[in-house]
């Protein structure tokens, strides 16, 4: 289930009909000052609003604007998929966020297939794969500071560069990670 938060800052996830979904959770903890966090237990978690260029994570991908961590139950089991309507995260500028036990799937963006990290993103424990850009960075697009430890990016692919990553203007870290399987129509399938 995909569902706005019904009054984002008012310290409850709650869609209106008592259900607290990802991107409701996601609009809470933008509208909450200071470092928030998510717990994700195992399952799947579809982005289903469609919608692009919106910044309040209300349609489209979900926008973090503000410190957040995201902890799920492990990349095999807690699986954010983005349906292929937009891209799954975007790490607004100056925001702090580190997300663990994830797979990042299924995401198609403009630049960022997955996730496009404006900020600083530590990603840990997490796999990030089958998403797809239109320009740049089918898995990643890294315009910040990228960490990323025991992460997998795999089977993402761009029309343009950087398949599995592409960082411009930043910084990316790897450790113990895999990047493979990726394809990019021009340079850097990896």
């Amino acid at each position: 289930m995909d569902a706005v938060d019904a009054t984002p800052g008012d310290g409850a996830c709650d869609d209106g009909a008592g259900n607290c979904t990802v991107r409701a959770a996601i609009m809470e903890a933008n509208a909450v000052a200071g470092t928030a966090a998510i717990t994700l237990p195992g399952g799947t978690y579809t982005l289903s609003i469609a919608g692009a260029d919106e910044k309040a994570a209300k349609t489209g991908d979900l926008n973090i604007t503000d410190d957040l961590i995201i902890e799920g139950a492990g990349a095999d089991t807690t699986i954010v998929d983005g349906g292929g309507l937009d891209r799954v995260f975007q790490v607004g500028v100056d925001v702090n966020v580190a997300i663990s036990g994830v797979t990042v799937q299924n995401g198609a963006g403009g630049d960022g297939g997955g996730i496009w990290n404006l900020g600083t993103l530590t990603l840990t424990n997490s796999t990030v794969s089958d998403n797809s850009a239109v320009t740049q960075g089918g898995g990643i697009y890294n315009q910040g500071t990228l960490t990323l430890t025991n992460v997998t990016v795999s089977g993402n692919r761009t029309a343009k560069d950087g398949g599995g990553i592409s960082s411009h203007g930043g910084t990316l870290t790897l450790t113990n990670s895999t990047v493979s399987d990726n394809s990019a129509l021009n340079d850097g399938g990896g």
